[in-house]
């Protein structure tokens, strides 16, 4: 998945599970800090709390959107993607 797809589907605040080693399945739960952009090698990271920098959307498992929506408040999420 690139950065705009990504950013199509998912706003600041998703939840996601977050796999610090690929192929493992040892994961911890946090969520999105920004949208996605693509490094210069075409990468697509995404910011998430705990840790700094980016992180691949490929370490990420949706586990429930956070949808910008102007008939929803604000922090309203859908489970699963």
């Amino acid at each position: 998945m690139n950065a705009a797809e990504w950013n199509a589907s998912c706003a600041p605040g998703t939840l996601v599970a977050y796999h610090p080693i690929l192929g493992e399945t040892a994961s911890r739960l946090v969520r999105t800090r920004s949208l996605a952009w693509e490094l210069g090698h075409g990468a697509a990271v995404v910011s998430i709390t705990g840790v700094a920098g980016g992180v691949l959307l490929e370490s990420l498992k949706v586990i429930a959107v956070k949808v910008p929506d102007e008939h929803e408040p604000a922090g309203d999420v859908r489970e699963g993607k």
